[in-house]
């Protein structure tokens, strides 16, 4: 290197690479569609969708596992600047591959959290939550559809992807897995609950006998203040009555016999 070189300031920083374009979303998932001036978004599918909450909804179907809840997420946006909109989980229907119709289960304990409910969507507001269904297990979510209320442009739909028979039958037999271990579970939270309490109980039978002379005690002082109270009630009840057998051997002989 020479002295003309020592002297040459260093080359500038190579730029940065330009940022990549944003990708589309795959499927149906995070791709706006207007249902009149209503936007609808699916953010997310959950098959199954497990909870351990038995209720009177459940059908044997559902309880002998035949049956599955699927949930759905979904981000509604209002984007009329004058009217307002009714939404609600009831507006979404499922079809299943069989092209029968699914609706939403709306007044159902079960139902995944926080749900869309019924409600008012200001001008420009935004609401997200979970729509749920109920399906068999030989059944799978082919298309989801959202409506206004109104006929011609109110209502949207969604294609989803189908898995293969033999996925479906892996997904199916490691929810019953995974649900015969959570009924295992809560039998044993629920035996460790009933020895707590008997073992609480336990404890407080101990300490009554470590003071078995303090009660004892107690209960003679208790029997002494009952027999004196029965004493005092036993005279009390002799007076009394000592009282009105003096009243009606009394005459009154200043009184007028006519005299009321």
């Amino acid at each position: 290197m020479g002295l003309f070189d020592r002297r040459r300031p260093p080359p500038p920083p190579e730029p940065p690479p330009p940022p990549e374009a944003p990708r589309a979303p795959e499927g149906p998932f995070g791709a706006e569609k207007l249902a009149a001036h209503i936007g609808v978004t699916l953010l997310a599918l959950e098959d199954p969708y497990e909870t351990d909450v038995v209720n009177g909804h459940c059908s044997e179907a559902y309880k002998l596992g035949e049956e599955r809840l699927v949930a759905l997420e979904v981000l509604l946006r209002n984007n009329s600047r004058t009217e307002r909109a009714t939404v609600s989980g009831s507006k979404f229907h499922a079809f299943d591959d069989a092209h029968y119709q699914r609706p939403s289960v709306v007044l159902d304990s079960r139902i995944k959290q926080p749900a869309l409910i019924e409600g008012f969507l200001l001008p420009g507001a935004v609401v997200r939550g979970w729509v749920t269904f109920l399906l068999p297990w030989d059944r799978q979510v082919a298309r989801v559809q959202f409506f206004t209320g109104y006929l011609g442009d109110g209502v949207v739909a969604f294609d989803l992807a189908l898995s293969t028979p033999e996925a479906l039958a892996q997904r199916r037999a490691e929810a019953r897995e995974r649900r015969a271990r959570g009924e295992v579970s809560q039998a044993i939270a629920a035996r460790r609950r009933e020895v707590g309490e008997l073992e609480a109980r336990a404890s407080a039978a101990a300490i009554l006998l470590e003071r078995a002379d303090e009660v004892r005690a107690l209960e003679a002082r208790a029997e002494q203040a009952r027999r004196e109270i029965a004493r005092a009630e036993e005279l009390l009840a002799r007076l009394g009555l000592a009282a009105r057998r003096a009243d009606a051997e009394d005459p009154d002989d200043d009184r007028d016999p006519e005299d009321p």
